[in-house]
């Protein structure tokens, strides 16, 4: 996962800081990893269920594209 361990994972995700995205139409709340390695966003149920509908597809193509 990423080049690391799931427990390396969870302890990236779980030392966070507020980031100031700027230039987005969202205002959305941001938040980056103290290692600098994952940015996360806070999105109303609404753009997660949006996102859940098509993220499947969208993966699949990107996959098919990079050649994995």
């Amino acid at each position: 996962m990423c080049g690391m361990s799931e427990s390396e994972f969870i302890l990236s995700l779980s030392r966070c800081h507020y980031w100031a995205a700027t230039g987005g139409k969202s205002s959305a709340t941001w938040q980056k990893t103290l290692d600098d390695r994952f940015v996360i966003k806070r999105v109303p149920a609404v753009e997660l269920e949006a996102f859940l509908d098509f993220a499947p597809a969208y993966f699949e193509v990107r996959a098919c594209a990079s050649g994995d």
